[in-house]
């Protein structure tokens, strides 16, 4: 299990649901076929089905990559720090319309905090 703490400043997507600007808790499963994206305070939370991904060069630190189409942010994949291997997530079909639309995404990470296997989050 893979937990990843990341305060977002813009609102964004995760598969049809949105979610505003906040504190956010990303949870990735053994299995490794979904990922759990809730709001720190439990008010929003999403399961979305994910795929591997791998970058050449492993970030120092976790992050969250996003695709911006216009104004709209689409979580795209999380990377935890230290590792080649993160999760991609599947497309939503709003994103598969923007691109069949023409639409090119910018592309942009943002840091986040991760807590490794085994170590707990103290819950406020």
């Amino acid at each position: 299990t893979m937990t990843i703490d990341a305060d977002v400043p813009f609102p964004f997507v995760v598969g049809d649901t949105s979610f505003g600007p906040g504190q956010y808790v990303l949870r990735s499963f053994a299995d490794g076929g979904a990922i759990e994206v809730r709001s720190e305070n439990g008010t929003a939370a999403v399961l979305q089905a994910v795929e591997s991904a791998s970058v050449n060069k492993a970030p120092e630190t976790s992050e969250l990559i996003f695709k911006r189409y216009g104004d709209r942010e689409f979580l795209s994949q999380v990377f935890m720090g230290g590792e080649r291997i993160g999760v991609q997530l599947v497309q939503s079909k709003l994103e598969k319309e923007l691109l069949g639309k023409g639409q090119k995404p910018i592309v942009h990470a943002h840091p986040a905090r991760s807590f490794g296997a085994g170590r707990d989050r103290n819950s406020s």
